[in-house]
């Protein structure tokens, strides 16, 4: 979470600097292959952050020049071995019933539940494979802007949506976003899923559509609807 990613300090980190400084010993030692396109280590980070790899990058960077230099060979390894992937993650945590937050309630796999950005295709050929794609929806972009344009769209559409019906539901007394299935057959959802749709077409659609395309967003939207 943005506590794991907050500096150099975090635990994950420092776990995460360990476990990179034994590989790159094993790879120095050829004791250890990277079979990836560039032989690149490739960190891929889920975490909902802007610019997560990046981030990590930067906190590992600092690591490694305080425990010994900026110059050292683990900073050269993390420099030259190392790809730290900007990543998108579309989820919908709930928890299902009676079980104390601790048990996730199951949801449709979202059309981009993992967007990964490999700009230099470092990751390794089966990310990009029709499978993953359709069965676990990891998407991966290969040119800078796409991911940054995944990120609006979920903000705008998703984030946008979900914010503005809570609101109406909460004034109906609906609880959960579950009541919004029964569109066909109850007049609340019905009434609720019919703002939210003119809210889509005439707010957000025609703001989005010039720097995003009208078919792309039009499609996160009809993702997003689904999974409601």
């Amino acid at each position: 979470t943005e506590a794991g990613l907050s500096g150099p300090t975090s635990q994950s980190l420092v776990h995460l600097a360990a476990i990179l400084r034994k590989i790159s010993i094993l790879l120095s030692n050829n004791a250890l292959t990277c079979r990836n396109p560039n032989g690149k280590v490739c960190v891929v980070n889920t975490d909902n952050v802007p610019g997560n790899g990046s981030v990590i990058r930067k906190h590992l960077l600092e690591i490694a020049k305080n425990e010994d230099s900026a110059t050292s060979s683990f900073a050269v390894f993390l420099s030259n071995r190392v790809t730290f992937h900007n990543t998108m993650v579309d989820r919908i945590t709930s928890q299902r019933d009676e079980s104390s937050g601790m048990v996730p309630r199951c949801e449709p796999v979202p059309s981009k539940a993992l967007v990964v950005e490999d700009l230099d295709a470092d990751l390794p050929a089966t990310f990009s494979s029709q499978e993953l794609k359709s069965k676990y929806g990891v998407v991966v972009r290969t040119q800078s802007g796409q991911l940054d344009g995944d990120i609006a769209l979920k903000l705008r559409v998703a984030n946008g949506t979900h914010t503005a019906v809570a609101h109406v539901m909460a004034l109906s007394s609906l609880l959960m976003t579950d009541a919004l299935a029964k569109d066909k057959s109850d007049e609340k959802a019905a009434i609720l899923m019919s703002y939210l749709d003119s809210y889509f077409v005439d707010q957000i659609l025609v703001a989005a559509s010039d720097q995003f395309g009208k078919q792309e967003t039009e499609l996160v939207y009809e993702d997003r609807r689904r999974r409601l």
